[in-house]
């Protein structure tokens, strides 16, 4: 399994910018960073992230809590019920209509 990654995780550089970044740079850390601000602020009680680059797995990992109230840990192969997941879904299918050119411009 190929574990580079292309650190695309930025908030304040457009996706093209990291399209020809150095491979292997950032990405782990700054995942990593993301995923415990969020499990400390309380805006999650777990997830599960899975990053791929040219079909190689270049990123996983499980955090946080599948069951809070048992105490259950979250873990690479849980299911999640169709409404944790319709709104990431969604929003891929409408970033994609934006850059397609198949949604109207602001």
């Amino acid at each position: 399994m190929n574990r580079q990654a292309t650190d695309i995780t930025s908030t304040d550089k457009p996706l093209s910018d990291f399209r020809n970044h150095d491979h292997g740079v950032g990405l782990k850390a700054r995942l990593d960073h993301a995923i415990e601000t969020a499990l400390q602020d309380k805006r999650i009680v777990g997830t599960v992230v899975l990053v791929a680059e040219g079909g190689d797995i270049v990123y996983g990992r499980a955090a946080g809590f599948a069951d809070r109230e048992a105490g259950r840990p979250m873990e690479e192969n849980c299911i999640f019920l169709l409404s944790s997941v319709a709104k990431p879904i969604v929003t891929a299918a409408a970033l994609r209509l934006r850059r397609g050119s198949g949604w109207p411009s602001a």
